[in-house]
């Protein structure tokens, strides 16, 4: 009578090949993860700014008043900031101990704002990292317009801007914010 079983050689092969397999998917379980990171985050930065443009729209109130816009600040590679607008003149810019911090946002996990543009209507465009040197990136929306106000270091408006993020292994994301107040998120 012939018993059939496995040798110890095609034991051991078939162990190495799980192996080998288990070590690739794992490998590329966390690149993967660390993409779905950074586009959760990407994410997160839009939804505030998409709740920056509800809250200027609707009638949210800010320590009684009405009349209050809305916006969102970028200066901080690691940080920034939901803010109200409360200054009398209303100017849709962060005006820091003028303004009201509404929400103070971290980026964790490693992820950065490695890039801040802003285009002009004259398509000329402003980067925090070219010789324009854009220092800060403001978008606020005031009622009743639903359009953003998008500025930088300079007063003029930008017709749209785009902040990249950035994680530690170099892949990034972009949100788009257009004057129109159109928010997208984009994955180069």
């Amino acid at each position: 009578m012939v018993t059939r079983a496995f040798s110890l050689i095609e034991l051991l092969v078939s162990v190495s090949i799980l192996t080998v397999i288990t070590g690739i998917v794992l490998a590329n379980n966390n690149q993967f993860n660390s993409s779905v990171l950074l586009g959760n985050a990407a994410y997160d930065i839009a939804l505030t700014i998409r709740e920056a443009q509800v809250y200027g729209l609707s009638t949210q109130a800010f320590a009684g008043e009405f009349q209050v816009g809305y916006g969102v600040h970028f200066a901080s590679p690691t940080e920034y900031i939901l803010f109200a607008d409360t200054d009398p003149v209303r100017n849709r810019r962060y005006d820091a101990g003028v303004d009201q911090v509404v929400r103070q946002y971290t980026l964790g996990r490693g992820f950065t704002v490695s890039n801040l543009c802003g285009t002009r209507v004259d398509q000329g465009v402003e980067c925090s990292r070219s010789s324009t040197a854009l220092e800060h990136l403001d978008i606020a929306f005031l009622r009743p317009n639903p359009d953003a106000t998008i500025t930088g270091s300079d007063p003029k408006a930008f017709s749209s801007a785009k902040i990249t993020i950035q994680s530690r292994s170099g892949e990034t994301r972009t949100i788009s914010v257009q004057s129109t107040g159109q928010i997208s998120v984009q994955k180069p």
